[in-house]
């Protein structure tokens, strides 16, 4: 009995009045290891949890370990020193076994499976694991690791069950799982209320009702549906029809929410007669919750927590401690009866209901941390330029959060919108994010522009962090030179903020944000280096301020950073470093997931394994969706499928997506990198890549001039593709684009004519090799070259392992490439028309123009495919690829 005292001391009370649920209790009993319970708030979950503790056996039983999703657990280690704890409160370990095994758990995280099995094969009995609210609100970091462990110890040992509460779906109900355990789920349908409970409830709670009520009150649930047979509406309803004696005589109910606003309102009339404490709860109840000083502001009271606890006593909320955030109690109203106080005016003027919104939505953004119900008070009170200062301090927000304040945006005017720069900037966002919108987004973004010209109002903002969002309203508009120089110019400016004692810790999560835009910015414009420097700021303060997500993002940032580089070493480090604990769920491509994905897709690339970096890509989501970095991941699903021999379907997609996603703001640095991606691919289908477009200008690049040399060798000028490769020589910055211009030299060098030595080329290559790992370029060497690197002495051990696992582009010489003609739009189109027609007249006609212009327009298109007729200019087209492959977006890459 002594065990049992102790086991329930740990559970909450039963409240009186609480029925039995044999029904659900036997469930709970049932053979299946893990047990979720998962509800609405108010189907009466935590009591019937502790319903099924206390029916355990006295002694000898299941040892149940209760933990409260509230009792400041934040990590996977915390959590399970925190079940120890619970065991040796029951006296099942002793002092000795609960220091030792919390120290193990601690200091080797890698065993903690193994320290609770060997835990539980101690016990006499099983032990189970009674989880409360298992969706409470800070537990995502970590959270999915420890119902990992649960799931293998369960797996592992019979004396563990687990049975967990919480109104969402976790982790736990994973399809994975139910390979390996039996799993038995009650959900809202199962914990709605039969018949025969709400018999019970009756009988518990409303004794002295008219018999004929409980009848037409278990018809009108019925009709409502699980949603309504929640206990605590049920109650609710019980308790008001208690209060309202003339609903009695009715034949027939009011409806169920109808009645309970009913019940409010008489709750006002009846409990609160007081004219002076019904004005106090019209003006405070503008907010769900509230603390007694921001009562006495709102309204003017200095007796406001006395008036508060005379709500209390009259029922219209409940005083709640904050253990969480260690501040002070908060009064929560009841829900319906705020309901009913917001439906009725409110008792002042338009100038004093502005200032009590004002005064809510700060505190509750501030205070509280609860920035949507903040922004949106404020927005709807029409206070937007508050909305536009809550909105920058609320940043970053969740995938949830910040569909519902796109929601909100959509509703205001736009004048609105352009005349506050944070709303424009959200609202431009949500519209980019969509491919098909984007077109709409190009106003809003420029009004967010104005971000860093704005003064800070309210709170304190640092002009450094409006500078950063907007940079990214620059990047996004294709404004190359602006968002460069404002990241450039805040990043020093964050990095101060942040190092500062005296900084207001509430801004943490905001200069995090700021940083990462900067960040982006940086990367965007191709500044590798600052952009490196701006992600170990991230990873710094993020480690910092504890910050899981944060530093997993800032290390998958640094994996794409050296992948860009070339310094594949660096990547692979810096993907090595994230903790399991640190990877949030996926939120598509866009967002923690799609940087990491994305950088193990190129390093598998550069490993020969293909098929498992598509793998990658496809859990990254659609590239052509992606807001950041879909070049990137467009290039590695073109190049993992020339490398499984499917260059011509490579090209086809990346020409699809190109069309689909390339938008005249792209940055220069996109349409050199799919410039790149294009010439490659035109080599892997036998034809020479386009040269520049303009040699010698900002959008060309040092890889793009090695491109241009193999294309100027196969033409058979080798003096023009050895000039090229001096450009692009002197123009390599990183690892990778003095690998890809050593592989081109090469190449070029195996041409006797070059007279460019081949041993030093090679030699470079096998150098960079063994420094950073990055062997996909190698593709660009064909066979013959690649037989005659391998004699050159000391390169053979590291291009011999390069060349084993990426395949090349080409079987035979460069020289045998094809020339590509370049066609413009117009002849593009003729040559697609004349797939259907021979009829000149027919294709001037569905071209609107004259049968001349067409003839005119022929004689160019079969001057450039050297074809005397429609038949050989159509050969020539197809086997050039010229039919698969759109060659006027090489022109828009290009422009």
């Amino acid at each position: 009995m002594e065990r049992t005292a102790r086991m329930l001391r740990q559970i909450p009370r039963i409240a009186p009045g609480a029925i039995d649920r044999p029904r659900l209790l036997a469930r709970l009993d049932g053979p299946a290891p893990l047990v979720i319970v998962r509800g609405r708030g108010g189907t009466g979950k935590t009591t019937l949890l502790a319903q099924w503790v206390r029916s355990q056996e006295p002694e000898g039983g299941t040892a149940a370990l209760w933990i409260d999703a509230d009792e400041g657990t934040r990590s996977r280690t915390g959590f399970w020193m925190r079940m120890l704890g619970r065991m040796h409160a029951q006296r099942l370990i002793d002092d000795a076994e609960l220091y030792r095994e919390s120290a193990s758990i601690a200091d080797r995280p890698e065993t903690l499976v193994a320290t609770l099995l060997r835990v539980l094969d101690a016990q006499e009995g099983p032990v189970a694991v009674v989880l409360d609210d298992t969706a409470a609100p800070g537990r995502a970091p970590w959270w999915d690791q420890v119902c990992a462990d649960l799931v293998e110890v369960m797996r592992r040992s019979s004396m563990l069950r687990c049975v967990a509460a919480g109104r969402c779906r976790t982790s736990l109900e994973d399809p994975a799982v139910r390979t390996v355990l039996d799993l038995d789920v009650l959900d809202d349908e199962a914990l709605a209320l039969e018949d025969e409970d709400v018999d019970r409830l009756i009988r518990a709670v409303a004794p002295d009702l008219p018999a004929r009520l409980p009848r037409v009150l278990v018809r009108r649930e019925a009709l409502s549906g699980p949603a309504a047979r929640r206990i605590a509406t049920v109650r609710f309803a019980l308790e008001s029809l208690q209060r309202t004696p003339e609903l009695h005589g009715l034949e027939e109910l009011p409806r169920l929410d109808r009645l309970l606003r009913s019940a409010a309102r008489r709750e006002l009339q009846v409990e609160i007669p007081d004219p002076g404490l019904r004005r106090f709860l019209a003006l405070v109840a503008r907010a769900p919750i509230m603390d007694a000083p921001l009562a006495e502001r709102v309204s003017g009271r200095a007796d406001a927590p006395a008036l508060l606890d005379r709500l209390e006593s009259a029922g219209a909320g409940r005083w709640e401690e904050d253990a969480e955030r260690s501040q002070a109690p908060v009064f929560r109203f009841g829900e319906h009866l705020r309901a009913e106080v917001l439906a009725q005016p409110f008792p002042g003027d338009a100038a004093q209901a502005r200032r009590v919104h004002a005064e809510i939505a700060l505190w509750l953004g501030t205070v509280r941390g609860e920035h949507l119900a903040a922004v949106q008070l404020a927005l709807r009170a029409g206070d937007h330029a508050l909305a536009d200062t809550l909105l920058l301090r609320a940043c970053p927000l969740g995938d949830e959060e910040s569909a519902q304040v796109a929601e909100l945006l959509r509703e205001l005017p736009e004048a609105a919108l352009h005349e506050h720069p944070m709303l424009a900037l959200w609202h431009g966002l949500a519209l980019h994010a969509d491919v098909s919108a984007q077109d709409r987004a190009v106003p809003y973004l420029r009004a967010a522009t104005a971000l860093g010209r704005r003064a800070g109002t309210g709170p304190v903002v640092d002009a450094a962090i409006r500078d950063a969002f907007e940079s990214t309203a620059h990047r996004l508009l294709g404004r190359h030179e602006r968002m460069l120089e404002l990241a450039r110019r805040t990043l020093p400016a964050l990095a101060r903020i942040a190092e500062q004692p005296e900084r207001d810790p509430e801004l943490d999560a905001l200069v995090l944000t700021a940083i990462d835009q900067c960040a982006l910015g940086l990367l965007a414009a191709e500044d590798l280096d600052l952009a490196r420097q701006a992600r170990q700021l991230q990873l710094h303060l993020a480690r910092r301020q504890e910050r899981g997500p944060q530093q997993h993002d800032a290390l998958a940032q640094l994996a794409l950073i050296g992948v860009l580089s070339g310094d594949f070493a660096e990547a692979r480090e810096a993907l090595d470093r994230i903790g399991p604990e640190d990877r949030p769920p996926s939120r598509g491509t866009r967002g923690p997931g799609s940087a990491e994905r994305i950088a193990r897709a190129w390093i598998l690339l550069s490993s020969g394994r293909p098929g498992e970096a598509l793998d990658q890509l496809e859990g990254a989501g659609p590239p052509r969706e992606s807001a950041e970095h879909w070049d990137l991941a467009v290039g590695a699903e073109a190049f993992a499928l020339v490398m499984l021999g499917r260059g011509h379907d490579a090209e086809q997609r990346f020409h699809r997506t190109v069309q689909e996603r390339l938008s005249v703001r792209a940055l220069p640095a996109t349409r050199r990198r799919l410039r790149i991606i294009g010439g490659i691919l035109q080599i892997s289908t036998g034809r020479a890549p386009d040269p520049p477009a303009r040699r010698g200008s900002a959008e060309t690049s040092s890889t793009l001039c090695a491109l241009a040399a193999l294309a100027e060798l196969a033409a058979g000028d080798v003096h023009e593709s050895v000039s090229l490769l001096g450009e692009a020589g002197l123009a390599a910055t990183t690892l990778l684009q003095r690998m890809i211009v050593a592989a081109v030299t090469a190449v070029v060098a195996a041409d006797p004519a070059s007279e460019v030595d081949l041993g030093d080329a090679v030699l470079r290559m096998a150098a960079i090799l063994r420094d950073s790992g990055a062997a996909w370029p190698v593709m660009l060497m064909p066979a013959d070259v690649r037989d005659r690197a391998l004699a050159v002495d000391g390169a053979r051990d590291v291009l011999g392992t390069a060349f084993a696992a990426v395949p090349p582009l080409l079987q035979r010489p460069v020289m045998a490439l094809r020339p590509v003609p370049r066609l413009t739009a117009r002849e593009h189109e003729i040559l697609v028309l004349l797939l259907e027609t021979d009829r000149r007249a027919e294709i001037a006609e569905r071209l609107f123009v004259s049968l001349n212009t067409v003839k005119s327009q022929l004689r160019g298109l079969y001057g450039k495919l050297d074809a005397g007729s429609r038949d050989q200019a159509l050969s020539r087209a197809l086997d050039l690829g010229l039919l698969q492959r759109h060659d006027h977006l090489s022109t828009r890459i290009a422009s």
